[in-house]
């Protein structure tokens, strides 16, 4: 009786953490395409008179063309100074864009960048997944233990060589372990 009981009691838990992220994103985009119509329906409205599916059509339509021009601006040369010059000028003075920028660059899944490298920090009998920041001229090693399961932040800590093992994985392995609360960690532990 008490296998039924625990298999009635934790089939609805699973089946509601697999559909919250789901729901969560159906929310999410249904808010943006609210915003998206707000903004547009102004726009839209002179083209359509009220009827509001004409005027969801345009407003998606003129929404993809912006993107497009915006998208066609960056690549040219004109666009990349402009773009430049905006995040010289503007995003480069707030200090957690400067951050988040260098911080996504490093997960690029490109192993071959220098520091983040992804790696197993041991305290006792605890492990934690590290990235090994930077090594000192005294070998002991900067480390940044990223928190669950949002990875941008964390502890930074500087230990000795002897606790730190250098992991068979990718930058991204280890930000999809993090990312999921540890799932997958047993996997990555054990081919490296």
């Amino acid at each position: 009786m008490k296998p039924v009981f625990e298999f009635l009691k934790t089939t609805p838990v699973k089946g509601f953490l697999i559909l919250l992220p789901v729901g969560l994103a159906i929310v999410a985009i249904e808010e943006l395409f609210d915003v998206v119509i707000l903004i547009t329906q102004p726009i839209a409205s002179y083209f359509s008179g009220n009827n509001f599916l004409s005027g969801t059509a345009i407003a998606v339509v003129l929404l993809f063309l912006l993107f497009f021009f915006v998208g066609f601006t960056a690549r040219c040369r004109t666009g990349k100074y402009i773009g430049r010059w905006l995040e010289k000028a503007i995003l480069e003075k707030l200090g957690i864009y400067s951050m988040l920028k260098h911080f996504t660059q490093q997960f690029n899944n490109n192993n071959d960048v220098e520091g983040y490298l992804p790696a197993v920090l041991t305290d006792g009998d605890t492990q934690m997944l590290v990235f090994i920041i930077e090594e000192h001229i005294n070998k002991r090693l900067t480390v940044f233990i990223p928190h669950a399961p949002m990875s941008v932040s964390g502890a930074v800590q500087c230990v000795g060589p002897e606790r730190v093992r250098k992991l068979n994985a990718s930058r991204v392995d280890i930000l999809d372990c993090q990312r999921y609360w540890g799932l997958g960690t047993k996997e990555l532990l054990e081919r490296s």
